[in-house]
């Protein structure tokens, strides 16, 4: 009797184990990259398009229609990476307006600060309550490209300062919230293709579309253009936040290539192992997860260059370069870099996909402009 008791007890116990260790002992969801297929939760919402409109309504179309629209651009040059970049004149100096031109189609239009009828329903300034008046947002999106299905997701960062909307027409917008103020400062609508290459949010389905760089012989010319967009695009979110425009001078120019040809020669030599790793698997994938150097890694970087103490940071990869102001600018970490109230000097350093930012006190600097 008492070996009858004690079986069943430890019946009781074994079955009580299996059942019950789903729940005491859940798995923990294996941590996902963008190249690696993994399930989302079948309870999200499947996303609506909203009405097109605007410059919604001129991606996928002739780069002809949207010059007769803005006129000529003022500044057309390869971006290396696949389309033409296109600049054009605003009505006010506190508004920039580019664009992306694939295979003689509009694939993105970009603009910051002011805005006019074409952003409608969006405009500069509204606040993320506004843009809830207008749209549902949706943190999971699910897209067919060149036969494959490609899943990814916002997450809650990106929700609240980068939301992605998408039209009737099957393209999309990408929302540029500040950090200060949590306003609307910039917006890029764009095809599916150009989504997918900027890879903006975490992938957890599906082969993203390959970047493929070209080989210009001009490439030099083209940094220097960027680099010119790049410090007047600053400006102009600079006046947006009511603080004073940066200048720049040679020197702190100079210094910016200057980082980014000694990190590109040697970069072991600036990185510890684990982080030398990590920029060496990022050559190894067609789209690479970011890679930044900040804060005290960025000191020490200018340590090892003999360089002066600055603040500023490396990115890479930097496909898209108004893109990638705009992403700075919606990143808490990054932001808040860019709010110093004092006059400073500004140097953007640009080698093809390597990009350096360098900020300085106006009072620091003794050389000429």
């Amino acid at each position: 009797m008492k070996r009858r008791i004690i079986f069943l007890l430890l019946l009781v116990t074994a079955i009580l184990v299996v059942y019950l260790q789903p729940v005491f002992f859940a798995r923990q969801a294996p941590a996902y990259d963008s190249q690696t297929n993994k399930d989302i939760s079948q309870t999200s919402l499947k996303y609506k398009p909203i009405k097109v409109s605007g410059y919604a309504d001129l991606i996928g179309k002739s780069s002809s229609e949207l010059r007769n629209l803005l006129g000529k651009p003022l500044v057309s040059y390869d971006s290396g990476f696949g389309y033409r970049v296109n600049t054009y004149q605003t009505d006010n100096e506190n508004s920039y307006i580019a664009a992306n031109i694939r295979n003689g189609k509009v694939a993105a239009v970009k603009i910051a600060g002011n805005d006019d009828k074409h952003t409608a329903p969006f405009k500069s300034g509204m606040t993320m309550n506004d843009l809830t008046k207008v749209t549902m947002l949706y943190p999971n999106f699910s897209l067919d490209y060149n036969g494959e299905k490609i899943q990814f997701e916002l997450m809650e960062e990106d929700m609240n300062y980068r939301p992605l909307v998408a039209f009737t027409n099957d393209t999309f917008a990408i929302l540029f919230f500040n950090q200060k103020k949590s306003q609307l400062m910039g917006i890029t609508y764009l095809d599916k293709q150009m989504l997918l290459e900027l890879a903006p949010y975490t992938s957890i389905e599906g082969q993203l579309p390959k970047v493929t760089k070209a080989q210009l012989t001009n490439w030099d010319e083209v940094n220097r253009l960027k680099e010119a967009s790049a410090f007047e695009l600053l400006n102009v979110l600079r006046k947006l936040e009511e603080r004073d425009v940066y200048t720049t001078n040679f020197t702190l120019q100079g210094r910016a290539d200057d980082i980014n040809a000694d990190f590109l020669k040697e970069p072991k030599r600036f990185l510890n192992e684990e982080r030398f790793k990590q920029l060496e698997r990022m050559n190894d994938v067609s789209n690479p997860q970011p890679f930044l150097i900040v804060s005290d890694e960025f000191d020490q970087m200018l340590k090892k260059m003999k360089m002066p103490a600055m603040s500023g940071f490396y990115y890479r990869p930097m496909i898209d370069t108004m893109f990638q102001i705009l992403s700075f600018y919606s990143d808490p970490y990054l932001h808040t870099r860019f709010l110093n109230e004092g006059q400073q000097k500004v140097g953007v350093g640009i080698d093809e996909d390597n990009m350096v930012i360098l900020l300085e006190d106006t009072e620091e600097t003794k050389d000429s402009e």
